[in-house]
């Protein structure tokens, strides 16, 4: 019997928006981006999963971490916290996990030599903005005006059924309704989250 081989490439892709809106977003229903960044990103992931080379699509939640660049969500919303006024949007939900947790899981899956998969790495948990904003406000110590913009309504919710059938340590990480308030106090701290340069 031949040994599988670990994935040649991996491709770091995003969470899209999937048509259905009423239930978690599986890897094997359809998407369908909001913007042209996003259809993009799609169209390089087809190209990936029709070459004849291994590969392993990962599509990541929203990761938290240091140094991120300024317009990603987090360093986003703290800045605008500290500049006491934070612009939503109504119903928006975010699902948020730590790059610390993604690399694991990346590991793993390497390890595992999944190959020719995509995987949703998320947390399965979408948080509503206004918990996020509370949170950093609570962290920076700073409470901010709130505008509520309407928008479309979105499904953000993502299953992880597949995730976790590959990857059953990601039982132990602790992903639940409250993760994101570990994660940003972890990163909401005296060292910024936003890339100083």
């Amino acid at each position: 019997m031949r040994r599988r081989r670990a994935p040649a490439a991996v491709l770091l892709d995003r969470l899209h928006r999937h048509v259905r809106r009423h239930r978690p977003g599986r890897e094997d229903e359809p998407v369908r981006p909001g913007t042209p960044y996003g259809r993009h990103k799609l169209a390089v992931e087809a190209l990936v999963r029709g070459s004849t080379v291994d590969h392993l699509v990962v599509r990541l939640a929203h990761v938290a971490g240091p140094d991120q660049p300024a317009h990603q969500l987090l360093p986003s919303l703290a800045s605008q916290v500290l500049a006491g006024q934070v612009r939503l949007h109504a119903g928006a939900r975010r699902d948020i996990i730590d790059v610390v947790d993604v690399v694991a899981v990346i590991d793993h899956l390497l390890g595992a030599r999944v190959s020719r998969e995509v995987v949703n790495i998320a947390t399965g948990y979408a948080v509503p903005v206004e918990l996020l904003v509370d949170r950093i406000e609570q962290r920076l110590g700073v409470r901010a005006r709130r505008t509520v913009v309407a928008t479309p309504p979105v499904n953000h919710l993502v299953c992880t059924e597949k995730l976790r059938r590959l990857v059953p340590a990601v039982r132990g990480m602790g992903f639940t309704d409250h993760y994101y308030a570990a994660v940003l106090d972890r990163y909401v701290t005296a060292r910024p989250l936003l890339r100083t340069a």
